[in-house]
């Protein structure tokens, strides 16, 4: 069963949250995974977030120059993939995985944002009229043309198509079953669970003018404050997922207009931290199954206790 919101959802103040956490330089990996997943790290650059190169991409959905810098989403990739690293080969050393199965974690990790910068020119052409949707399954699916029509070699465009379905709000229904009539975690998918747990708590701030992001591993609860969710994210508070009469789990586009059939019906700032927060209590239970921290707590100090600090 997960648990309650008032038990992963406390009430903090964003100034704390960043004051007392721990920041941490992604590019200290860099080298790293450029040579340990060379085909991950081009991923990037096809989608112009490569932590070090900027890139020019005009939107392709309004013709328009895009000249912004994503490093910072690269930055967040290398981050988000440390973190995921340090959880896979703990748990291959426990035996939960294999040696395959925790390079594949990585891999997976590093292009999980390789949309980003096309899903946000995306959003800019919703603004502008020049597509209806952004954040739909369908909207992710218009990268495919895109990429095919630049050229690039069908491999990477599945590849890159496929990046990041382990993460962010459209995966959360993934990781959801019910377990006699409650709420729970679908078993297995360790793999997924753990790329999915990275991302959320991962927090790699937008960069200000001549300076490096500032990037910290928090608990999901206190990434969601620190990173602004509410303003920048206001759709979270809106749409959400329930269960049908079958069981099964289906999305919401308004949380206050749920049809009585449906089970279970909550926001998805609701289920974001719950379904993290029980995938934490799995990782507790293979690593240190006597431990009575909290799970989000223990996953988050044993991070920052393994990975280099920033300078």
């Amino acid at each position: 069963m997960l648990a309650e919101a008032s038990e992963v959802m406390p009430i903090l103040e964003r100034e704390t949250i960043l004051a007392e956490a721990r920041p941490f330089d992604p590019l200290t990996r860099l080298t790293e995974f450029t040579e340990g997943f060379p085909f991950a790290i081009q991923i990037l650059r096809i989608g112009g977030v490569h932590p070090t190169e900027d890139a020019r991409i005009d939107n392709p959905y309004t013709g328009k120059p895009h000249d912004e810098s994503f490093t910072n989403i690269g930055e967040h990739c290398l981050a988000v993939a440390s973190l995921a690293n340090t959880l896979a080969f703990r748990l291959y050393e426990k035996g939960v995985l294999s040696m395959e199965e925790a390079g594949l974690v990585t891999s997976r990790a590093l292009v999980h944002d390789a949309n980003k910068r096309i899903e946000i020119m995306r959003r800019n052409a919703v603004r502008e009229g020049a597509v209806r949707e952004a954040y739909t399954p369908q909207a992710y699916e218009t990268i495919r043309p895109i990429l095919t029509a630049q050229g690039i070699d069908p491999e990477l465009v599945n590849y890159m198509a496929g990046a990041g379905k382990e993460t962010a709000h459209l995966s959360i229904g993934d990781f959801l079953t019910l377990s006699d009539g409650i709420p729970s975690l679908v078993p297995n998918k360790m793999a997924e669970k753990i790329i999915h747990l990275a991302d959320d708590m991962t927090s790699t701030s937008i960069p200000l003018s001549g300076k490096r992001p500032l990037t910290v591993y928090l608990t999901t609860w206190e990434r969601m404050i620190a990173s602004e969710f509410p303003t920048r994210y206001p759709f979270l508070w809106k749409e959400g997922l329930a269960f049908d009469p079958k069981g099964d789990v289906t999305p919401i586009q308004d949380i206050t207009m749920v049809t009585p059939n449906l089970r279970w019906p909550r926001n998805y700032a609701y289920w974001q931290p719950v379904v993290s927060n029980a995938i934490c209590r799995e990782i507790q239970a293979i690593i240190d199954p006597g431990n009575q921290q909290r799970p989000e707590y223990f996953v988050k100090a044993l991070v920052n206790s393994t990975l280099v600090p920033a300078a």
